[in-house]
């Protein structure tokens, strides 16, 4: 079973090098399993940490997602900030209580950005596939949809 690490063993950038990617996702998907599954800390809860977590991202300057020179840059906090707010819209108190999970998991300015940009990379460059293949009805009226403008 690999080693899961946290911000405290890390002490110097030279460290990050002994991380391998696949070990490093498999320590965010475990962190996430683990706090989902934790009754103690109601939705509420973890959804409130989710937010201060994404107001403090805001007041960062490296949080910005880089995209080719035709768009713009994106802003990493408000593509989380997005990403909450419509999670019980879209998938009810579960799809919250992983967004808010998965924010909480992380916990340094890069893992936050890197998280904005694989779900914004899944929403705007995967999903217009996936959508295309399905009619306006397919979309219950309740079901919340995130758009561009959202971010």
């Amino acid at each position: 079973m690999p080693h899961s690490r946290n911000a405290s063993d890390i002490s110097n950038l030279s460290d990050l090098s002994d991380i391998s990617e696949p070990e490093s996702i498999i320590s965010f998907n475990e962190n996430v399993y683990l706090a989902m599954q934790n009754t103690v800390i109601s939705t509420a809860t973890c959804a409130g940490q989710a937010r201060q977590i994404i107001e403090q991202l805001a007041t960062i300057q490296d949080r910005w997602i880089t995209t080719p020179p035709s768009v713009h840059d994106v802003d990493a906090s408000r593509v989380l900030d997005a990403m909450l707010r419509n999670a019980h819209g879209t998938g009810g108190e579960s799809s919250e209580r992983y967004t808010a999970c998965a924010i909480c998991a992380c916990q340094e300015i890069h893992e936050q950005v890197n998280l904005a940009r694989t779900w914004f990379m899944y929403l705007y460059l995967l999903w217009p596939f996936t959508a295309g293949t399905r009619q306006p009805s397919d979309f219950g009226s309740g079901q919340a949809m995130l758009n561009i403008y959202d971010i």
